[in-house]
Order: structure tokens, then sequence, then C-alpha cells
């Protein structure tokens, strides 16, 4: 899946010169020591202080620091981190979208720190803001313990929102956040410990985290305040040992660990780094539509087009495009180029093209029941179909059958039964009686229940296929 394609580069760095990163365009996490450093948003977890200097780059890459001695602050009972962050700062409102990027490895395999490249709400300038609470971030973080083998290479993505918790008596206690850790088996042999280019392409009512171009996370429902200025972080922290598993990942191994805490005496410090290769921020090119009805035409690059509510109608060209019907029954055309589509809710036509299209699809309630969408010219030996689900084979196309309007899901059910659409499975069913006589139907099993139940499983008309011989497990992509 390619990325959205940028209009204009915002800003990059590929670390070229040797020293302290420029701090024309960096800045540091400037320490408040006030309160015993009750609001110090130099202090991370309550152990981990941020270095007052930049980190510095060599031979061309960012060596983020973490030493387990810090003989600055807290007598030598803390650690010592690193974090540089853009002076300048970015919306997904006056933009239109922004996408911002690091090609990024985390080195060794030592559990207990966590490693990030984020947007984050701008504070200040430079001094901080007390408490930064609520507030809004996007994150990518490679939490070191999710390097054991046992875990999969989990990575963790996080949003926050700007969403406070209160006590009974109204009091700011907290706030919301929203994370989601994941074994990322999209990417063959997928290692932290190698270069990967961690992306997040933020639009006004979508974020998109992306791993060498793979769709990893599609958030649409909390997101940050599009209007509000976030800055590019990039930091390497330890956590207290007995921080336990993250609320992203609760059945997942503790973030902190035993083997890893502050050294109590400079001979005893052990250093860390995540090397940075490259940062980029840039405007996408996007089309964006609101709740009326709306018609939109792209461009011949790479465009992200979002019809938002209304029946729209969205035509992409050429292009590796990327395009959300959202709400209502619209028609999503991607043209020229392999394309992802994504109806969402309504009643949808998507329309792929001749080259290897994605067809998205998040819940059931995308294309179900009466309620269905209709891809035209689905072409078997090329596109795909992105689901929540395992499809782990195709049955046998159901040739015969009834089905009409009155009986949709009882026909339906009775052609697909338990003998004809198995578990984890999907079919093709060609009902030669009723109104819908002639017409070819996918049907998939998104409840792990064999045969067809109304409203928990998958129905896609497809109009004009190609090649469905050729349709296989293969063609079925899980998210």
């Amino acid at each position: 899946m390619a990325n959205i394609s940028g209009t204009q580069v915002l800003f990059s760095d590929n670390f070229s010169n040797s020293g302290s990163l420029n701090s024309a365009n960096w800045d540091y996490n400037h320490a408040d020591y006030q309160d015993n450093g009750k609001y110090n948003p130099a202090y991370l977890g309550d152990i981990t202080l941020m270095r007052q200097e930049l980190p510095k780059a060599e031979n061309g890459v960012a060596r983020i620091r973490l030493d387990t001695w810090n003989a600055d602050w807290k007598n030598g009972a803390s650690f010592y981190g690193s974090e540089a962050i853009t002076k300048a700062a970015w919306d997904a409102k006056s933009t239109g979208g922004v996408a911002f990027e690091a090609r990024m490895k985390f080195e060794g395999t030592q559990a207990g720190m966590i490693g990030g490249m984020f947007f984050y709400q701008q504070f200040g300038p430079p001094g901080p803001t007390r408490p930064r609470v609520p507030h809004n971030e996007l994150d990518w973080e490679i939490l070191t313990s999710q390097l054991n083998p046992a875990s999969k290479n989990k990575i963790s993505t996080n949003v926050f929102t700007h969403e406070g918790i209160y006590d009974n008596q109204g009091k700011l206690k907290g706030e919301k956040d929203y994370p989601i850790s994941y074994p990322v088996t999209q990417i063959p042999g997928f290692s932290p410990n190698d270069y990967h280019t961690y992306r997040v392409e933020w639009l006004p009512n979508k974020v998109v985290f992306k791993i060498d171009g793979k769709v990893i996370r599609v958030e649409k429902t909390n997101l940050p305040q599009a209007a509000v200025k976030q800055q590019l972080h990039l930091n390497l922290w330890g956590v207290p040992s007995g921080w336990g598993p993250s609320p992203g990942d609760p059945g997942g191994l503790p973030i902190g660990s035993d083997s890893f805490k502050p050294a109590t005496t400079a001979a005893g410090n052990k250093t860390y780094y995540l090397d940075v290769q490259s940062v980029k921020v840039e405007k996408l090119s996007t089309q964006l539509g609101n709740t009326a009805a709306d018609s939109l035409v792209g461009t011949a690059s790479n465009d992200g087009m979002d019809g938002g509510k209304g029946n729209d109608i969205l035509s992409a060209g050429a292009g590796d495009d990327m395009i959300w019907g959202d709400n209502g029954n619209d028609t999503l055309d991607g043209g020229a180029g392999n394309d992802t589509l994504d109806g969402g809710h309504g009643a949808d036509q998507l329309i792929g093209g001749a080259d290897r299209d994605t067809f998205v699809y998040n819940e059931t309630l995308d294309s179900t029941s009466r309620n269905y969408d209709t891809i035209v010219r689905f072409n078997g030996a090329g596109d795909y179909l992105d689901m929540p689900v395992v499809v782990t084979g195709v049955d046998p196309t159901i040739a015969s059958g009834r089905l009409s309007e009155s009986n949709f899901n009882e026909d339906i059910a009775a052609a697909a039964n338990a003998a004809h659409l198995l578990v984890q499975h999907a079919v093709i069913f060609t009902p030669d009686k009723g109104a819908h006589a002639g017409e070819t139907f996918l049907i998939v099993d998104a409840n792990g229940v064999a045969g067809y139940q109304a409203r928990q499983d998958y129905v896609i008309k497809l109009d004009n296929p190609a090649n469905l011989g050729s349709l296989s497990a293969s063609n079925f992509i899980s998210h």
C-alpha cells in the first residue's frame, strides 16, 4: 500500500552533520525542578530525566541516548534519557492532512525502555505549562520488552485526544488515551532492531499508522484535535521495573523489567541508543468532504480522499490512492493505480480499476444483509479484501439457489449453510432463482460459526468480476 503523496515537505533532517543537532530546528525537553519536579515534563515515569541538551548525530545518524547512570538529579537513582523536539509545529486542519515519519531502529534487546517517534501538543515555547494534562498526542513507540521473541515483535501505537478524567468533585485526575499494540505480521521478518520507516498520516477525521508503507492501524473514532498544533519528538527513556503490561497489550509482557534499573555508580553505567537515519514532515495530497453529498476529484498523485458523511462520489484518478467513504451510500472510484478503498458504513459502490486494489472492511456492519457493498470488476487474480477476520479457505462455489428481496437473509442462510460455508472460510454464491438470479455474491464468515448469520457475516456483491476461480485465502488480508 502506497503512502499518500506529499505536496510540500514542511520539515526534514537527514542528520548529515556530526555533533549536536541543529539548534535552529531542534530543541530538547526543558526541565522544571520546582516543587521537587512535580510538574517536570522532562522527568518521565518518575524515573528518567531527559538530558538538558540536544542529542548528537554521527555518521548520518541521530543517536538518541539513554544511560542507566544519572548524576545530575535524584542522586543517581534515575535513568538519563534524551529527547529531540522540532521547534516548528503543525496541525491537520490548516494543512488538510500532514504526515510525519522517521527511519529508525533500537539498538539491543534489553527490556524496560521506550523509544518513541511521535507528535505531541505544542506547549511553551520553550518552558513548560504546568501541568500538560490533558493534551493531544500521536505515538509510535518501541516498547523494548516487546522485542522478546515470545511477543512476536509487537509495536505500540497510541492516541491522546485532549480528554480529561475527573473525580466526583470535578477535579482533574488524569486523561484518556487509546493505546494498541500490534504483532507486525504484515512485514515478513520485521524486527525493531532493523531500520524501518515509521509513519503517521494525520487527517482531520482519521489517523493512519504505517510501517514501510504497510497500514498497521487506522483510527477513526478517537482523534486528536485537528486544529491544535503538534511538534515532532524523538526520545528514549527507561521505565520503573514494576510497570506491568501496556494497556494496549494487557496480555503481553510487562513494560518494566527487573533486569533494568538505574545504576547506583558511574562505573555501573550502561548505554543504549535509538538510532534515527532521517525524519520528515510533509503536507498531504488530500481531498476532504463534509456532511453534505460531496463530489470530489483527485489528482495524478497518491491522493487521500475522504467523503465524510453524506452520499459521496469520489473519483481518485491516477496514482495509488487511499479513499474513504465513511458514512453514507458512497461511490468510490480508484481509477488507475493500486488503490485502497474503504466505503465505511452504507451500501457503497467500490470501483478499483485495472490494477491490484485493496477493499477494506472494518466491521460486518460495513457490508452485510441487504445493506451490502458492490465491488465492480473485482479481480480474483490480483485484488485483496482487508478485514478484521482470518480467512483460511474458500469453499466451492454455490452455483444454484434462490435469492429474493423479501427473504434475502433467509435465502443466503439456506444456500450458504454450515455445509457450504465453513468456519473462517468464504464462499461465492451465484443464485439462479429470485430477484437476484444471475448475480454474484461473496459471503465471508466473520463470527466463527459455520453457515451464514445475518448481520454477523459479510455479504458483498461482485459486479462483473474476473478470475474468481483464482480466489483463495491469499486474497484476504487480516488486520
